[in-house]
């Protein structure tokens, strides 16, 4: 892998947990892509933009807590080719320590103009928790999913600076959409607070350690979408949880997403165990299961 970007993490990226936001963890990832797009086979284009329609699928760990100021570089490689898909790693580190902060494999419906170098995917960046299948629920309308215990937690439309010159929402915007929604999300669960050993109350917020999008149909300015969500499994450190984009207008499906979360001790910056009463809500929130 080869290097293509480097840049840091800036104060109005960050997030109210404090470190960077999911989105901008994706917007490196493709500006990574899109810097090393013609060096690496992709096909040349006037505008890096145009690569959007290509895209297919991320999938997109999170290994590391990517603080202000925070040295970033963006390395990119080739992974995988096949009849009509051209694989691409991203892997964002820490400049100094070289430490892997984020990876992410992009699936893009293209043809490479020349034969490229194929690259091994370690094994920080290979699935941990989330199948490489899209969500089944997909298929879904928005109001079968809504009968299969999915909730709305998020509502709009892209706005002109979220979307390119030819008026399709960017990348990360998706993810970002979803980041903002998580609030209506977590709300439906707060009926206990979460306590540390000692039964003090815990400084909490919500960390993502895996997310994998598949991307159906694009949104343009101006398209109205709704952002459903519901709960796929829970232990006491992990949750794992779905998300369906949908254009509002038509009820045709534009993002699935599938995530592993947990819940992070904000002082102490590590991992938390939900209790027992805070599981039990979540569980009666599970969404009905169907066969892939």
């Amino acid at each position: 892998m080869e290097l293509y970007f480097r840049g840091s993490v800036n104060r109005w990226e960050c997030d109210e947990n404090d470190h960077l936001n999911v989105r901008f963890f994706v917007e490196k990832h493709w500006q990574s892509v899109c810097a090393a797009a013609v060096r690496i086979g992709l096909p040349a284009v006037t505008n890096p933009d145009n690569y959007i329609s290509a895209l297919k699928s991320q999938h997109i760990r999170f290994l590391a807590e990517a603080r202000l100021s925070t040295p970033i570089s963006g390395y990119v490689g080739v992974v995988g080719v096949s009849d009509d898909r051209v694989e691409v790693l991203t892997e964002l580190r820490h400049s100094f320590t070289q430490t892997p902060l984020s990876t992410c494999l992009h699936s893009l419906q293209m043809d490479l103009t020349a034969p490229a170098d194929i690259d091994d995917v370690p094994e920080h960046a290979q699935p941990r928790g989330i199948a490489p299948t899209d969500l089944p629920h997909a298929a879904l309308s928005l109001q079968a999913a809504l009968e299969k215990g999915f909730f709305t937690v998020g509502k709009g439309m892209p706005t002109s600076e979220e979307c390119t010159a030819a008026s399709q929402m960017r990348v990360h915007h998706y993810m970002g959409r979803v980041s903002d929604a998580m609030p209506h999300l977590w709300g439906r669960f707060e009926s206990a607070s979460a306590t540390s050993d000692d039964d003090e109350p815990v400084e909490e917020g919500g960390a993502v350690l895996e997310y994998r999008m598949h991307y159906h149909r694009p949104l343009f300015c101006g398209d109205t979408f709704e952002i459903v969500s519901g709960v796929r499994d829970v232990s006491a450190k992990v949750q794992q949880f779905a998300h369906l984009m949908y254009h509002a207008g038509d009820g045709h499906i534009a993002v699935s997403a599938q995530a592993a979360a947990v819940r992070m001790d904000l002082k102490l910056r590590r991992a938390i165990a939900l209790p027992e009463d805070r599981l039990a809500v979540l569980r009666q929130q599970l969404i009905s299961r169907l066969s892939d």
